[in-house]
């Protein structure tokens, strides 16, 4: 019965696998099927003959030979399921709906997807600990001393397998030092780290933070914390080696070096301390091989054993602790003379690596180990090695190692072999990884896995992919953000390797799935912020060498546009560039349309919003017939369009791009259209209830579909509305929660504008101190990405706050430097306006100067009514000055109309309060009397409180 069932079962997973508008029928999968066919022939003809030919008395006489034809059938089942990749749609599948499920039981509102994935648990600390008490207690020691001062910055050097990692796991669990840190320590392991993105990566994983411009996030929390921060960097040298990443991995030091209150230890191997931090003196010694007593006494520890053989075996194995713990394990089932005798036997076929040192006797142990009975014993154990070895993440459970290894026949029995002679480990978060040293080891030293079973790896990650490449339908999008994030180092690794892999990619089909699943997993990297581009640029240099001109394009597309997404600008040109010719060589319309728009994004992102490029790639678009194509560049010519306060034409063509992405079914791209949508009313000032509705249709979309840069870009808009209805404290509180995700997703100019926008804010509130605070960070991350009209607007913005205050020569500083960057007439024109401010004030004789030239600033400014408006109100000011009353009223009323136009009632409010003034300087006290009330009107509309405060205080009312 059993059997029928799971052929049954086989059969309903061939059929989900082969239906649908997506599934294409392969000359290799019917081969398939047509050894499926043959088969379930086999099972049907013996179940038939069961139940046929023999009696009840007979079932039981052959029921042993029937037990091994049964396994043998139910092993055809296993082979069939591996065939078809069945195991990986399980296994996800299964996973998937277990965050679903948890999920739904949280409540059935969705939240922001940019949380924290949760904070990691610290490794234990080592069991056993022999022979580094001193330079333990002296490492402790200078964390210790840290205490009220900077953090201590230590480097724990030593060779490989020499207890680098031990020692720092003791110091981190040390009762003071738990007492002084607290929660504030974390332990990253730096093996699976290539780069510093990988670096800031692992570190975010490590304090629970997903993603970030990971440096300015994880700077915010160590920084903001009232406690001292404790980070050990394991295995440091796998990112800081490589000559290509050392310096940008010592740039990651630096900062981390920076931040006070953080101490700082680092294991790494060799003699050479890093570039950038100020090491804490006096220098730990680099580790050495521990003293005989502390070696016999961890042997024996470990093994029970306690003979004369002992210190032979430690003898040749130079009192390396890891070789130490791998050999000692053995002992635990062959005897120290056995092991002395093979080791003799066999060291110098070994040793032909290179010449004996301590890693050439670790590896000694290792390939020992490898060598061991129970390895024999177990011939899939070895193939389990390589496969894991592959995985600096290890593997999550024995469901996903099931679907990994998915031709095994135990991948269990295996996997307990590894762990009982130590060449891999659990924890409480991993079923099965390897150690660095060993995985080196395996890599350098090893036949790579069987193609099979890189196949199969191969086949479970690239199902994961194609999970993530449902993202931008909104299905499902949280859930399985969360189900991806653990697996982004491993399936990195996975696609890099496998691609630079020659015999594997001598399966052309099987390679471009692979390169298509590093094209389908860009959204992923770019919602959570975590992993780097090594895929990608694998991916387009196997497609370069395989000469597939338009997936290599793609590649170099995407690549692009994650780094567009993390604001490196000037890295993500040439990618566009590149990609562009190879969709022109290719005649690729469409990649072509998209390469053009993406680089008038980025001449967008620096402040320039010309339309050349998105009417470029809407041509395209069009004579390629790609209606997707041809609404987005709708969509970015609308945005444009907006941003030119051109709203009309900016409606119109969002409405037509929002119905081509609703019948596409495009949730993300729906969500971008009803976005612009709330920025067009806001712009325009339109309804309030109408932009409202279209943020929030367009937040709750983005939460949908998982994408934190969306919805930052609702929070950072819905803020802006606030401050325009002076809701400062609600503004204040979008704003700050539009920060929190930008920083996840590493988006600069959102940050820039959340920044610029939290000076607005404060300055309405006449908080001085907290604009200049805000304007500074804006000015800085609009200096990171080259956005000229953003830094004009903070230079001018700190010149006024420095006008207030009376400093100026710091206005005087700051209006020059806004200047210098100004490339538009009206910003060159708002320039002399600001001289003409500080002329006023610091050259009161020369008034008729600043009426003269204001004269000349109006001209330019027709059809900007709050900057002639200025102009006007510096006029009457001075005319005032000078005692001009009648020509200083005809300004100030001037003035009052073009903020009405503006609706910058604090501004007319002030101009009225002129006007009062004016009136009782002559004697007219009813006229004075009503300027004041008109003055108070304004305030009010302005939420003025402080000048309606002056106001009473004065009895003007």
């Amino acid at each position: 019965m059993k059997l029928g069932q799971r052929a049954l079962s086989l059969l309903h997973a061939l059929i989900n696998e082969t239906t649908g508008d997506k599934a294409v029928v392969t000359p290799q999968l019917l081969q398939n099927i047509a050894v499926l066919s043959q088969s379930l022939t086999n099972i049907l003809e013996y179940v038939r003959h069961q139940q046929k030919h023999r009696n009840l008395l007979q079932r039981i006489w052959d029921a042993k030979s029937d037990a091994a034809t049964i396994g043998d059938l139910n092993s055809q089942i296993d082979d069939l399921l591996a065939l078809f990749n069945l195991k990986s749609n399980m296994a996800i599948q299964k996973k998937l709906d277990e965050i679903k499920d948890a999920l739904e039981d949280q409540g059935h509102g969705v939240q922001s997807t940019a949380g924290s994935p949760g904070l990691q648990v610290l490794p234990p600390p080592p069991s056993m600990f022999f022979g580094r008490q001193q330079i333990a207690e002296e490492l402790i020691s200078m964390l210790l001393a840290s205490e009220g001062g900077e953090g201590a910055r230590v480097a724990v050097l030593g060779a490989g397998g020499i207890g680098k990692t031990t020692l720092s796991l003791f110091a981190l669990h040390d009762g003071l030092v738990g007492k002084r840190f607290g929660t504030q320590r974390y332990f990253v392991r730096c093996d699976a780290v290539n780069s510093a993105d990988g670096l800031w990566s692992a570190i975010a994983i490590s304090m629970g933070i997903s993603g970030g411009n990971l440096q300015n996030r994880i700077s915010s929390v160590l920084n903001d914390s009232t406690h001292p921060s404790l980070l050990v960097l394991d295995n440091f040298e796998t990112p800081w080696e490589p000559a290509i990443s050392r310096e940008s991995v010592e740039d990651v030091l630096k900062h981390l070096a920076a931040i006070e209150k953080l101490s700082l230890i680092l294991t790494l191997r060799g003699s050479e301390r890093p570039l950038g931090p100020k090491w804490t003196r006096p220098f730990l010694p680099p580790l050495q091989p521990l003293d005989q007593d502390s070696a016999h006494s961890l042997f024996r520890a470990l093994s029970d054993a306690d003979d004369a053989d002992v210190a032979g075996l430690l003898r040749n194995l130079d009192n390396v602790p890891l070789a130490i713990t791998l050999m000692a394990n053995l002992a635990q089932y062959e005897g120290t003379k056995a092991l002395l005798k093979r080791w003799e036997k066999e060291r110098v076929g070994m040793l032909t690596r290179g010449p004996k040192s301590r890693l050439s006797s670790m590896e000694v142990s290792i390939q020992v180990s490898i060598d061991c009975p129970r390895m024999r014993d177990e011939p899939e154990a070895l193939a389990l090695l390589k496969v894991v070895s592959l995985l600096p993440d290890g593997v999550e459970d024995d469901t996903e190692l099931d679907a990994i290894v998915s031709y095994f026949k135990s991948s269990s029995r295996a996997a307990s072999t590894l762990k009982q002679v130590a060449l891999a480990y659990s924890s409480d978060t991993t079923y099965l990884a390897v150690l660095a040293p060993v995985r080196e080891f395996v890599s350098r030293s090893l036949a790579p896995p069987p193609l099979l079973h890189l196949r199969s790896l191969a086949e479970y990650y690239l199902h994961l992919a194609h999970r993530s490449a449902q993202l931008e339908s909104g299905v499902d999008g949280v859930a399985i953000i969360q189900l991806l994030t653990s697996k982004v180092g491993n399936m990195q690794a996975c696609f890099t390797t496998l691609l630079s892999n020659a015999e594997f990619c001598q399966d052309v089909e099987m390679m471009k799935r692979m390169i298509k699943a590093c094209i389908e997993t860009t959204d992923l990297y770019r919602y959570t912020g975590l992993g780097d581009t090594s895929p990608l640029e694998a991916a387009a240099k196997a497609a370069h060498t395989a000469g597939m001109v338009d997936l290599e394009g793609q590649c170099l597309l995407k690549l692009g546009e994650l780094l567009y997404a993390r604001s490196r600008q000037d890295a993500a040109t040439a990618p566009f560039q590149q990609a562009l010719q190879k969709f022109v060589d290719s005649g690729d319309l469409g990649g072509q349309s998209r390469c053009h728009l993406m680089l008038g994004m980025l001449k967008s992102q620096a402040g320039n919003y010309s339309q050349d490029n998105a009417l470029n790639a809407l041509d395209l678009a069009r004579r390629g017939n790609d209606k997707i194509a041809e609404a987005d560049c709708l969509l970015r010519l609308a945005q444009s369009a907006a941003w030119r306060d051109e709203y009309v034409e900016a409606r119109q063509q969002v409405d037509i791009a929002l119905e081509t992405y609703t019948k596409a079914g495009l949730v993300r791209a729906q969500a971008r259209c009803q976005w612009l949508q709330g920025f067009v009313e806001y712009g325009s000032r339109g309804d309030y209830a109408t932009t409202i509705k279209f943020l929030d249709s367009a937040l709750h979309k983005y939460r949908s579909v998982g994408d934190p840069t969306g919805e930052a870009n609702c929070l950072r808009i819905m803020g802006r509305v606030s401050i325009s209805r002076f809701e400062c404290v609600e503004a204040d509180r979008y704003l700050f929660e539009a920060i929190r995700l930008y920083s996840s997703v590493q988006w600069t100019y959102g940050l820039a504008d959340c920044h610029q926008a939290r000076g607005e804010n404060a300055a309405l509130r006449y908080d001085d101190d907290g604009a200049e605070v805000a304007f500074k960070e804006a000015q800085k991350f609009y200096e990171e990405i080259n956005h000229k009209p953003g830094q004009v607007f903070c230079h001018r913005s700190l010149g006024a706050i420095a006008l207030r205050q009376q400093n100026l020569s710091a206005a005087r500083e700051h209006f020059i430097a806004a200047n210098s960057l100004s490339t538009s007439v009206a910003d060159k024109a708002r320039h002399r306006y600001d001289m003409a401010c500080l002329q006023a004030i610091e050259e009161p004789s020369k008034l008729e100067a600043v009426i003269t030239e204001c004269t000349d600033i109006i001209s330019i400014f027709g059809s900007l009514p709050s900057d002639a408006g200025l102009c006007l109100q510096l006029q009457g000011a001075s005319l005032m000055s000078l005692k001009r009353e009648e020509e200083a009223v005809k300004k100030f009323k001037d003035a009052i109309e073009c903020f009405r136009v503006s609706l910058d009632a604090r501004y007319a409010g002030g101009c009225y309060v002129h006007l009062a003034e004016l009136a009782s300087r002559s004697g007219n006290a009813e006229s004075s009397k009503a300027y004041y009330q008109q003055a108070k009107e304004q305030f009010e509309l302005g939420h003025d409180t402080r000048r309606l405060v002056e106001l009473a205080n004065a009895g003007s009312l």
